[in-house]
Formats: structure tokens, sequence, C-alpha cells
């Protein structure tokens, strides 16, 4: 499936390999969230390979979020509950740049973030 996605150019792909690091808050009705520990491990392995793909054909500087590569330290954790609880982002968004309050506007702000995934997705 989410080879699919990705030919399609799905936001979705974005959203699954931000949850698969964050494992929690799972909202993609048509996926089904990972249960063992190898589908976990399995789905982070997909998403590592999925950002590294997007990342080397990509033009980043295109985005509106690119400032979040450079963002202050103490903006992280709500950066990160933003992506984590769309319905509040629009509340919890610490940036000037458009709340993350579609599933659009969350896959660009993470795809920005690609670099720091693994980094930004396992803070608590």
């Amino acid at each position: 499936m989410l080879d699919q996605w990705e030919r399609e150019g799905r936001p979705d792909c974005w959203i699954v390999a931000w949850l698969a690091y964050r494992e929690a808050g799972w909202d993609v009705p048509e996926m089904a969230q990972p249960v063992s520990a190898a589908e976990w491990v399995a789905l982070r392995r997909w998403a590592k390979n999925f950002a590294y793909r997007q990342m080397s054909g990509a033009d980043g500087r295109s985005s509106r979020y690119t400032q979040l590569l450079d963002m202050d330290r103490d903006l992280v954790a709500d950066t990160v509950a933003a992506l984590d609880r769309p319905e509040e982002a629009a509340d919890l968004w610490p940036h000037e740049s458009p709340a993350p309050i579609t599933r659009e506007l969350r896959a660009e702000a993470i795809a920005a973030l690609a670099p720091r995934l693994m980094e930004y997705g396992s803070l608590p």
C-alpha cells in the first residue's frame, strides 16, 4: 500500500513516516496501525528509506516550512506537539508559517523536517 501511495505522491506517506517514529496518535484510517514490535521496526525502516528517497530528489527551498530546520531548540517540543495533534495545531503551532491544520500542510511540514525525522520523531 505504501509503495502505491508513494508513487501517487499522497501526503499520507509523510504522515505515516512521522507516525512510524512517534508510535502514537495513529490517524491513517486507510492503513492498520502496526501492533507488534516487528511491524513497527519494518514501518520505521520504510519511513527512513522513504525520507531518504524524497530528500534526494526534492528541492526543499520551495516549501513554506523551510525555516523549521533552523528553529530554536525551545520551539521543537511545541512543533512536535502540533504535528502529533493536528486537531490542536492551530493553537500549538509556534511559527509564523501556516499551522499544519490540513493533511497536506501537515505532510509538508513533516517533509521539511525530513533530515531530522528520526531525531524529532523519537522525542517524548
